[in-house]
């Protein structure tokens, strides 16, 4: 029953399956019924006429009558006729609640029928309506809204009725016992005169508060703000507020406005979608994550234990977990009944938990999932609903019956049927047992040639322009760049840094991260960076200063003055080759930047051994030199004393 019109915020692959279904389907409108009442379905059909059947006790079928249809033969197909709204009279959305029906026409005006004895019909009169002859048609009046208010969306719970209107305000009329009108007040609106119209207030929600979204179930009403926070208020005796807190909002002096507090869902989370159950609530943020808070008596809150959230101590928040839903999985739609909650994933397929005494889970059997650990994740498995089949929405039941509108336009229900809900021509109970759901499970016979009108938002004027998800996510990325959304969601890092990086620039991210310095250029860093001072300081220097100088001066001036001719001729090749060749290349190509200092040592030991070896070649050879000229000069003068002694000259 009580599915919000999402505020999608959805994989661009999904918006393109839709964009192809309107391609084959022009019928394919924008936006999901709320189409399963308590005992009762309404659906939107492609030319714009509603059919109901199932429980029709206070004529919410809108047939003039009180008889069921739908649980027995000849009762649907072409025998269904369609609900008379009145000349002209053509709708754009319909709010099933617990025993009513209100729709929006395309005029922008609303029309409800069924149960009214808390005003929520709008009528300004305690009545039913529809249950008896005269009553629909032209008979049925338009609810009076006010001066100038247009609805967007129209959502009923148990006993009251809420609108969100083009302006982002919300309207509420009916059953107020728990403050679920949020007009601070117990008091019913529309149940009598002057209660409609411009004497309905709108609901205070607090300063600069724009309604983007609504839903309502059961005995309390959330809406999601332009800043994608959410607000609760009516009854709140299961926490299903998620304020904390059993105090009801809504029916006292100064509990809404700026005084009702913001749900917290924990640090940077944002609600894009939320969905009313009869006594829980639950929310998908814009990143696909789901939280739900309220009653959780039979695990519908999908947590794996039966414990109730959001009316304690450290209930909210980042306290609330994350729904685990199978790995890597995100939630792209969601609703909540009675006590069971259903999703369809990213991959499209649906998975639902909580209570199955019918089968409404749609697992063939009647044990419920979510109440005990192992139940939930990758132990939770997709419900069968047919070889090829692509579900485009889910739809949970106040009571315990479940809908999918699939790839071809069909509408398969499962769950209870009691009162011909399930519209398959019987009352047997279908997806408590096996064999029931899958291929075995048909879509219901609406009538020849009939097609259901599937809606994936509100009528487009206000809710995608004025809301933040439709707009940002679903619109803007696939128009603006149609393969965004599964770019920067599920692959964003692998697509934009490993491979935007390598595929605009190979060797870029590489290069500019792991290995800058050795990629961007080889030779260059080694130089500038390792080997820059080994190279330019230590070896340069040992080059420059110690090599330079013991070459400039000690070798040669010992070169040039002494040892010029053996310098020149057998020192000339030691000194080219030897000294050359280690310069040029041990001391110019050291590639070991850890043995400059072994190099340079090595080279003055090698300078230091050549002058030595030099200056004690130099002491010889002067020796030598000194020794053969004395010898020369004793001779000489040995010959001259002889010739003396010859000539007779030498005095004894």
């Amino acid at each position: 029953m009580n599915r919000m019109y999402p505020i999608w915020s959805i994989k661009a692959l999904y918006l393109g399956v839709i964009a192809l279904l309107w391609l084959v389907h022009p019928s394919f409108q924008a936006c999901v019924d709320d189409m399963i009442g308590g005992g009762h379905i309404c659906s939107t059909l492609d030319t714009n006429e509603i059919k109901c059947w199932g429980y029709n006790n206070r004529g919410q079928l809108g047939y003039g009558d009180t008889d069921k249809r739908g649980d027995g033969a000849n009762e649907m197909s072409d025998y269904l006729p369609e609900v008379n709204l009145g000349t002209g009279v053509l709708v754009s959305q319909i709010a099933a609640g617990d025993e009513l029906n209100c729709v929006i026409t395309l005029t922008s005006q609303v029309k409800c029928w069924g149960e009214g004895d808390r005003g929520q019909l709008g009528l300004g009169e305690i009545s039913y309506i529809g249950n008896a002859a005269g009553e629909m048609g032209d008979y049925l009046s338009f609810v009076n809204l006010g001066t100038g208010v247009d609805p967007n969306l129209i959502f009923s719970g148990v006993y009251h009725t809420c609108l969100q209107t083009t302006i982002n305000k919300v309207k509420c009329w009916g059953d107020s016992e728990y403050g679920q009108l949020g007009l601070e007040s117990t008091q019913d609106k529309g149940d009598e005169p002057n209660e409609m119209g411009n004497y309905l207030p709108y609901v205070d929600l607090g300063s600069g508060i724009n309604v983007t979204s609504i839903s309502v179930c059961g005995f309390h009403s959330c809406i999601i703000s332009g800043t994608n926070s959410v607000k609760c208020w009516g009854r709140s005796n299961q926490g299903q507020l998620g304020l904390e807190n059993l105090a009801n909002k809504g029916d006292g002096f100064n509990e809404m406005g700026d005084n009702l507090d913001v749900v917290n869902l924990g640090t940077g989370l944002l609600a894009s979608q939320i969905v009313a159950g009869r006594f829980q609530s639950c929310i998908v943020t814009s990143l696909g994550l789901m939280k739900c808070w309220g009653n959780n008596s039979v695990g519908q809150l999908g947590y794996g234990d039966t414990d109730d959230r959001g009316g304690g101590s450290n209930d909210m928040g980042n306290y609330l977990p994350i729904i685990s839903l199978g790995s890597g999985r995100n939630v792209n739609d969601l609703c909540s009944g009675g006590y069971h909650t259903c999703v369809i994933l990213d991959n499209f397929n649906v998975k639902c938990f909580g209570y199955n005494n019918y089968g409404q889970l749609g697992y063939g059997d009647t044990n419920d999932r979510g109440d005990l650990a192992n139940e939930m994740g990758d132990y939770l498995p997709y419900v069968n609903l047919g070889s090829g089949k692509i579900v485009f929405d889910i739809l949970c039941g106040d009571e315990s019956t479940s809908c999918a509108i699939l790839n071809d336009l069909s509408l398969k229900c499962w769950g209870e049927n009691l009162d011909g809900q399930l519209g398959n021509g019987n009352t047997g109970t279908v997806g408590n047992s096996p064999n029931e759901m899958g291929d075995y499970l048909s879509g219901i016979n609406l009538g020849s040639g009939v097609e259901i009108a599937s809606c994936f938002d509100s009528p487009p004027t206000t809710s995608p322009t004025g809301s933040y998800s439709p707009t940002y996510d679903p619109t803007y990325d696939p128009s603006y760049d149609p393969t965004f959304d599964p770019t920067y969601d599920p692959t964003y890092d692998p697509t934009y840094d490993p491979t935007y990086d390598p595929t605009y620039d190979p060797t870029f991210d590489p290069t500019y991260d792991p290995t800058f310095d050795p990629t961007y250029d080889p030779t260059y860093d080694p130089t500038f960076d390792p080997t820059y001072d080994p190279t330019f300081d230590p070896t340069f220097d040992p080059t420059f200063d110690p090599t330079y100088d013991p070459t400039y001066d000690p070798t040669f001036d010992p070169t040039f003055d002494p040892t010029y001719d053996p310098t020149y001729d057998p020192t000339f090749d030691p000194t080219y080759d030897p000294t050359y060749d280690p310069t040029f290349d041990p001391t110019f190509t050291p590639k070991n930047p850890a043995s400059n200092d072994d190099n340079l040592q090595a080279t003055i030991d090698s300078v230091g051994g050549e002058i030595v070896v030099g200056v004690i070649g130099f002491i010889i050879v002067g020796a030598l030199g000194g020794l053969f000229y004395w010898s020369l000069k004793r001779s000489q003068a040995k010959r001259n004393s002889e010739e003396e002694i010859e000539d007779g000259n030498i005095q004894l």
